[in-house]
């Protein structure tokens, strides 16, 4: 029993020990991770308009052709990752549930504009010092992130404006009905106005004439019976 005993405290402790040295790997682990939030110098309440803009003037700001200080160069690796996970929705609700660490992208397709990004991020990360460093093209890159915001907003407002059109025809179509409906209404009303005053005058006349007949009548009847005495 002693023996088992034993066995079973050493078994525990085993156990216990184990769990600590996971815990902390783990807490070192994590600690190690940026927040992309805070990299970027955001809120999780952020847009992502919001998002593209942090991300576009802090990469001028660290970028390596700009800035060749070694902590510019992880700052501006710690805003590059940031951004290949907050500018894409898909991405960014997963991280913002907690099913991916800061450090992990799952395979999820791109918009057009992070795939422009991407495509640029092996250019923008610090090369080997030979004094022959690619230039970042800040000029293409503003011309896309702000061409994009512009065509978004235009289309927008084109949406709009055929909304607008489109209710306009739609009122404008429906008062002509209107028009047309009462108007026609108003040729029947006439007509039938002018029907009720034609038939008036008819028995009106026709009652004229009637009287007119009985009064030649009792005339008639009058000089024959002068005639006779």
């Amino acid at each position: 029993l002693n023996l088992q005993f034993k066995i079973n405290m050493q078994y525990s402790q085993n156990m216990y020990y184990n769990q600590i040295r996971t815990i902390h790997l783990i807490t070192r682990l994590l600690s190690k991770h940026v927040n992309h939030y805070n990299a970027l110098g955001l809120t999780k309440h952020a847009t992502q308009s919001e998002i593209k803009g942090a991300y576009y003037k802090l990469s001028m700001l660290y970028h390596p052709d700009k800035n060749s200080d070694a902590e510019a160069a992880q700052k501006f690796r710690d805003i590059t990752a940031a951004y290949e996970i907050l500018g894409n929705i898909k991405l960014r609700k997963l991280y913002d549930k907690g099913v991916m660490r800061p450090d992990q992208i799952t395979d999820v397709e791109d918009d057009d504009q992070a795939k422009f990004y991407k495509a640029h991020r092996d250019r923008a990360k610090p090369p080997t010092p030979t004094g022959r460093t690619p230039i970042y093209n800040f000029d293409e890159w503003s011309k896309v992130h702000y061409a994009y915001n512009f065509n978004k907003k235009l289309r927008s407002k084109q949406r709009f404006e055929s909304q607008v059109q489109h209710n306009l025809w739609s009122h404008r179509r429906n008062k002509r009905e209107h028009v047309i409906l009462g108007f026609g209404l108003l040729v029947i009303m006439v007509l039938f106005m002018s029907f009720d005053m034609t038939t008036d005058r008819f028995d009106e006349v026709s009652n004229l004439y009637t009287i007119k007949q009985e009064n030649n009548i009792e005339d008639n009847e009058l000089l024959i019976n002068i005639s006779d005495k």
